[in-house]
C-alpha cells in the first residue's frame, strides 16, 4: 500500500503565468550534477528542496526544464528531483537503451546516487512510459505515480491509439528522417506543438525557440525519434495480465494507484485512454511478482500537455 499523502499542491494561474515568461528554466537554487547510469548513458539532473521526495519526467519535445512553474511550488515542502531523460536535454546520447525499462534503471540510478530510495513520481509524454516502467520495475520504491495526457506502450487502448493518422510521428524515425528534419527541427517541432498543446497558442515563441535549439544539437533528434522506435519494444515488454489472474493474485501482493490527471485537449490521443470515471487496469509488475495496478480518473488533478504553458492550469496531488 500507499503509505505516504503526496499533499495537496495548487499552482495558481498567476504563479504560473510569470514563471513561463522567457525561455523555460527551473529554479536557479536547484543543484546540477551528471550520474553515470549501469545502463550505459549519462544522466544530467537538477535537485533542491526538502521533505519527501517528488521525482519529475519530462516529455517530448521538451526537456527538463519544462517543468520549471510546478518544481518552484513543490520545492516549497518537497525535494524536487528533475532529470534529463537519456538523449534529451544536457543528458548524454548513446546509440542505444532507449526502451522505457533500460530508462527506468537509468532514473533509478539517479535517486539512489542522490542519496534517496522512495519516491512519488510525477511524469508527462513520453515521461509517462518511463515512469510506468519505473514503477514495474521498482514497485516497492514509489510512493505516488501520477501520469498525465499520453498513453503507455501495451497497455490497452495502445493498439488502437496508435492507428490514429495524427500519430504519424511515432513511425517517424531513422536515417532518412534525421536528414529530412536537420536544419528544419522548428518546423517538425511546431507541428507537434499546434496540434497537440492544450492551448493552440503554447508554447510561446521564446520556448518553442529554447526546445528547437536544444534538439537542433547535434545527435538530439536522433536520440528523440529512438524513444518512438523503442514503442514496439516497451510494448511487448509490458506485462499485462488478465483481471481473473489479477483477482486471483490480490490476496498475495501490493496494489498501486495511478492517478490520470484530465487534461483539456490531451496528447497524443489519450483522451480515449484514461478511464471513465475510475475502474481498473492490472498488470504483473517486474522483478516484483504480480500486482494489481488500479487506476483512477481524478478530475482534480488536472495538468495541460505542456507543464510550463503560461496558461497550465492547476495541478492537485491527493491521497
Amino acid at each position: 500500500m500507499i503509505s505516504r499523502s503526496f499533499a495537496s499542491i495548487t499552482v495558481g494561474l498567476e504563479v504560473l503565468a510569470q514563471a513561463a515568461l522567457g525561455q523555460p528554466s527551473l529554479p536557479s537554487t536547484f543543484k546540477a550534477q551528471t550520474i553515470t547510469s549501469p545502463e550505459g548513458a549519462d544522466i544530467f539532473v537538477r535537485s533542491g528542496g526538502s521533505g519527501p521526495v517528488v521525482v519529475l519526467l519530462h516529455g517530448y519535445p521538451e526537456t527538463s526544464d519544462s517543468w520549471g512553474p510546478l518544481a518552484a511550488e513543490l520545492v516549497k515542502g518537497y525535494t524536487v528531483v528533475v532529470p534529463d531523460l537519456r538523449g534529451i536535454g544536457h543528458s548524454s546520447r548513446p546509440a542505444g537503451g532507449y526502451d522505457k525499462k533500460t530508462q527506468a534503471a537509468d532514473i533509478r540510478a539517479v535517486v539512489t546516487a542522490l542519496g534517496y530510495d522512495r519516491a512519488s513520481v510525477v511524469a508527462h509524454d513520453i515521461g509517462n512510459m518511463v515512469a510506468y516502467a519505473y514503477a514495474a520495475r521498482y514497485p516497492d520504491k514509489v510512493e505516488k505515480l501520477v501520469v498525465m495526457d499520453a498513453p503507455i506502450p501495451g497497455i490497452a487502448p495502445w493498439d488502437e491509439i496508435v492507428r490514429n493518422p495524427a500519430l504519424w510521428h511515432f513511425s517517424f524515425h531513422g536515417p532518412d528522417a534525421e536528414r529530412l528534419v536537420q536544419g528544419r527541427e522548428r518546423i517538425y517541432l511546431d507541428r507537434i506543438w499546434n496540434d497537440f498543446t492544450g492551448d493552440p497558442g503554447q508554447p510561446d515563441e521564446a520556448t518553442r525557440a529554447f526546445y528547437a535549439a536544444q534538439y537542433a544539437q547535434p545527435g538530439a533528434m536522433r536520440a528523440g525519434f529512438a524513444q518512438f522506435t523503442a514503442f514496439s519494444q516497451d510494448a511487448k515488454r509490458q506485462p499485462v495480465v488478465s483481471p481473473s489472474e489479477a483477482d486471483h493474485a490480490r490476496a498475495d501482493h501490493r496494489r498501486r494507484e495511478i492517478l490520470w490527471p484530465h487534461a483539456g485537449r490531451h496528447h497524443e490521443g489519450s483522451r480515449d485512454q484514461r478511464p471513465r470515471g475510475g475502474g481498473s487496469r492490472r498488470g504483473a509488475l517486474a522483478h516484483g511478482g504480480e500486482s494489481e495496478i488500479h487506476s483512477r480518473f481524478d478530475p482534480g488533478l488536472s495538468q495541460r500537455s505542456a507543464p510550463a504553458d503560461s496558461s497550465s492550469p492547476v495541478l492537485n496531488c491527493t491521497r
